[in-house]
């Protein structure tokens, strides 16, 4: 009767897991109920959970900064300029763009996804081999972007964000 009991809570966890991963669909100015220019308190409300912000120090400005949501999801990262969110970068996989695009899928792929509506660039750091960036030309929103980064072979890692934030390519460096 135990093994069954924890056999259940397993599955539960793993059932909620994935549905909670698909109701947080990336898009150029959205990461699930997360809005860029969402202040922190606003973002705390619609996700119930606590953002746990990089203190200001040695090597943190107190203007620009990442902070995380507490509990997850993991290996995403909101940049906050003062309070207000202006860009998230996710390098988890369990993450999708409303076309399917995540991060460990094939370029081509990827490419595939967003026909007419790419602009490639060679990355600042990994172009010498290869790496590419795959800028996601929203069609009535001149103020956002969603920026898909690539070693040349596979994602590696998703943008999104508001202009100029998105395309500072060390974050808040």
């Amino acid at each position: 009767m135990k093994r069954l009991f924890l056999l259940l809570m397993m599955l539960f966890v793993v059932v909620a897991c994935h549905q909670a991963a698909g109701d947080w669909q990336i898009d150029a100015d959205t990461f699930g109920p997360v809005r860029i220019g969402m202040t922190v308190k606003d973002a705390e409300k619609v996700t119930a959970k606590e953002i746990l912000q990089e203190k200001p120090g040695q090597n943190v400005d107190e203007a620009c900064r990442y902070a995380v949501l507490k509990g997850g999801p993991s290996n995403v990262q909101l940049m906050l300029v003062y309070d207000q969110i202006v860009r998230i970068d996710i390098r988890n996989p369990a993450y999708k763009t409303a076309t399917g695009v995540h991060v460990g899928m094939p370029i081509d792929q990827a490419v595939s996804l967003y026909p007419n509506r790419l602009k490639v660039d060679k990355d600042k750091y990994t172009g010498y081999k290869g790496g590419k960036n795959l800028i996601v030309i929203p069609q009535d929103d001149k103020f956002h972007k969603l920026i898909i980064d690539t070693d040349g072979k596979i994602v590696t890692n998703i943008r999104l964000g508001k202009v100029p934030e998105i395309d500072y390519v060390e974050g808040c460096s």
